[in-house]
């Protein structure tokens, strides 16, 4: 699965869990801050309880929510997949904590009391929707240097992105990288690198007048980047970015994008990494 259907994927599922106990929730939290004096006020631990639903019910409501139909969690509250599940676990935490609260509150076998057991419904199903949540999206999890190189791409971070790219580059053994390089041999790395990452590169793609050398499509964003080598250590990225704006690589994805950024990336043959980068937004959908 790629990343931007990942994504999606976890969006939509946590959408529709929290459109569907949203309703619910809310009605039984107003009817017990209405009726706080002669109901949730004389359990143990109140304050602790009330505490509770207003974690719960406002965290829905800043976290959760969204702004119109067209928008998903991912990435109007959240930048990524990592951000989401990391907060859910901390969501998950906070709730742990109120659970002694709780049960100073349950006598014997059962609840007898529809306050607590409203709580622990949703306490229960806040768990439960975590568990599923962590197992489903950390079962593939990856080594966190190359999480950091993904999140960099999606927060377009091209600045970080680029140097943990040279550090992935750093760690090839010095005799495999003392053979002839070229541009090629670069942005095949590159290419390799963001495939694994569970992007889908597109290489060389043609136009009328030229070829894009990689073009990396996000849900949202266009990344559009024209490599050069050079010989020396002088950088020749200023000269990759104003070919993509010269030639017009940006043109053909203005229909779909909402948003794209050039990118030049100079490559030198003396230090074998990149030794240069620049970047700019060459188009942005009001």
């Amino acid at each position: 699965m790629t990343e931007p259907e990942k994504e999606l994927e976890l969006s939509k599922y946590l959408e529709e869990w929290v459109n569907n106990h949203y309703g619910d929730w809310s009605e039984f939290y107003y009817d017990v801050v209405q009726h706080q004096a002669n109901g949730i006020n004389l359990l143990e631990e109140a304050s602790l309880l009330n505490d509770l639903l207003d974690q719960i019910m406002g965290t829905l409501e800043g976290r959760f929510a969204l702004p119109n139909t067209d928008s998903h969690l991912i990435p109007t509250q959240f930048a990524s997949v990592s951000h989401l599940i990391n907060y859910l676990e901390w969501f998950k935490g906070v709730i742990d904590s109120y659970k002694p609260a709780i049960e100073k509150n349950i006598k014997g076998e059962g609840i007898d009391n529809y306050i607590i057991s409203g709580i622990c419904n949703m306490v229960d199903q806040i768990d439960e929707v975590v568990d599923r949540c962590v197992k489903a999206y950390k079962s593939d999890a990856i080594p966190k240097p190359f999480q950091l190189l993904r999140e960099k791409l999606f927060d377009k971070d091209i600045g970080g992105f680029v140097e943990l790219v040279n550090s992935v580059f750093k760690g090839i053994p010095y005799l495999s990288r003392k053979t002839s390089f070229n541009e090629g041999h670069f942005q095949t790395m590159i290419q390799i690198l963001l495939t694994v990452l569970g992007f889908e590169p597109l290489v060389e793609q043609n136009l009328s007048d030229g070829r894009i050398d990689m073009v990396v499509t996000l849900e949202k964003l266009v990344c559009v980047f024209e490599f050069k080598y050079t010989s020396g250590a002088k950088s020749q990225a200023k000269v990759a970015l104003k070919q993509i704006k010269d030639k017009g690589y940006a043109d053909p994805y203005k229909i779909t994008a909402k948003e794209i950024i050039g990118v030049g990336v100079s490559f030198s043959k003396q230090t074998k990494n990149i030794n240069g980068f620049e970047v700019e937004i060459l188009y942005r959908k009001e």
